[in-house]
């Protein structure tokens, strides 16, 4: 499964039509996302609709191409996970979002226009330059160190030969050098010495040469990478691989009742006021049953319904806590060796993790201060004991989380026995 999503989410390749929609639908996300901010007063209800949806497209985005960085680095092993997260695109990701869930202010909201990076992705072209400044930057960075060095020179030359009302401090030197040498010339600051003046020439003769230099060297790299895209389409392509009708039938029913049993359960829970979230079972289930890349689709589409029609996008960053229950539970019960103590481990792992990313998350929206009855409870019954507003938190957190890990480790291999006789 992750293979082919992989597939789908990297620049199509020839015959793969499904790629290449995706491809589309991502970089008109993009484009319709910043589309509000060509207006000085956009509708709000138009431009709230836009943004939240373009939110939960380009976060789902982020998610599969975290999930899959290992086909894309050709690395196996934890190192390409760890990775991801710190590469240029993941950055221009996750900071072009973050405006938008409130974790950064409104100040920041600028930060939407690294979206357009999305472009970047399927750009053809600008990975070719990319490869030419890869292989020529060694070149290029010789062509740009004697750049710097002339426009000290020049700069501190025209500095101490000019008259101070000219140059009044060396920066106006080195930006009228740096003007000179482009062939800019906006005319602000100019010599009028003779000295000045025959400076003046050369560095706009000196200009049109270092100019010159960088753009024949980008010119005949791209060429070469246009030679070298040639021949590799002259070659055999890889296979795009296809999901078995069978496996993509049992997976869209486990991930189906995934996601009915998270969304149902929490609703239950929720009605009834029961002391537990109970919204990862499902995500669990898909992810033992099928693999920790279905859980992780499972739990996503269950923290987007509550977002989306309780919560509100704020809350998206719950996600993480249904992937870690994706993530331990799957990837510690894919063998059938030490069953009792993987699902304990995987347990408090859950537990753990969880109650930590449960009570930041509430710092950070809340200040503390829990929104559900039950967590609330416990939060109210920390703080008559003094024990503090942080404390309190996580101790809300934790009681839930608690109860909330004993039912799936009780639960869970009862609904995979039922579940896998149910198949044969």
């Amino acid at each position: 499964m992750r293979r082919r999503i992989f597939e789908l989410i990297r620049k199509a390749g020839p015959g793969d039509k499904a790629s290449r929609i995706y491809d589309w639908f991502i970089m008109v996300v993009a484009i319709i996302s910043i589309a509000p901010m060509m207006f000085r007063n956009p509708p709000q209800g138009i431009a709230s609709m836009l943004e939240t949806m373009s939110i939960y497209f380009l976060f789902l985005d982020y998610i599969l191409r975290w999930i899959t960085c290992d086909y894309h680095t050709g690395k196996k092993g934890i190192g390409p996970f760890l990775v991801y997260p710190f590469t240029p695109f993941a950055i221009m990701d996750i900071l072009s979002i973050l405006p938008s869930i409130g974790l950064l202010p409104p100040a920041f909201r600028v930060l939407r226009l690294l979206r357009l990076g999305k472009l970047l992705h399927y750009s053809n072209s600008f990975m070719r330059i990319t490869n030419v400044f890869k292989k020529q930057g060694k070149t290029l960075l010789a062509v740009l160190n004697l750049a710097i060095a002339y426009v000290f020179i020049s700069a501190l030359i025209m500095f101490v030969s000019e008259p101070e009302q000219n140059f009044p401090q060396f920066f106006d030197a080195l930006y009228w050098a740096t003007t000179a040498l482009t062939t800019v010339g906006y005319g602000d600051i100019y010599p009028s010495t003779d000295v000045g003046k025959f400076i003046s020439m050369l560095s706009s003769l000196f200009g049109v040469a270092v100019i010159a230099m960088p753009a024949g060297i980008v010119t005949a790299g791209f060429l070469d990478e246009l030679k070298v895209d040639l021949e590799k389409t002259e070659q055999k392509h890889d296979r795009v691989s296809r999901l078995s009708p069978a496996f993509l039938k049992r997976s869209l029913m486990i991930m189906g009742l995934g996601i009915a049993l998270d969304i149902g359960l929490y609703y239950l829970g929720h009605v009834f006021h029961l002391p537990a979230w109970l919204d990862s079972l499902g995500t669990v289930l898909a992810a033992v049953l099928i693999e920790p890349t279905a859980g992780l689709l499972v739990a996503f589409a269950s923290t987007f319904f509550q977002s989306a029609f309780v919560y509100g996008v704020n809350s998206l960053l719950f996600y993480l806590i249904g992937a870690i229950a994706a993530l331990s539970f799957g990837l510690l019960l894919n063998k059938e060796k030490g069953r009792i103590k993987r699902l304990l481990l995987a347990m408090l792992i859950y537990f753990v993790a969880g109650t930590v990313i449960a009570g930041v998350l509430t710092l950070w929206k809340n200040g503390g201060i829990p929104d559900s009855g039950w967590e609330h409870h416990f939060y109210t019954w920390g703080m008559n004991r003094g024990y503090g507003n942080i404390f309190s938190c996580f101790l809300g957190t934790a009681v839930l989380k608690l109860i909330d890990t004993l039912i799936i480790g009780i639960t869970l291999p009862v609904l995979v026995k039922i579940s896998r006789k149910f198949e044969k």
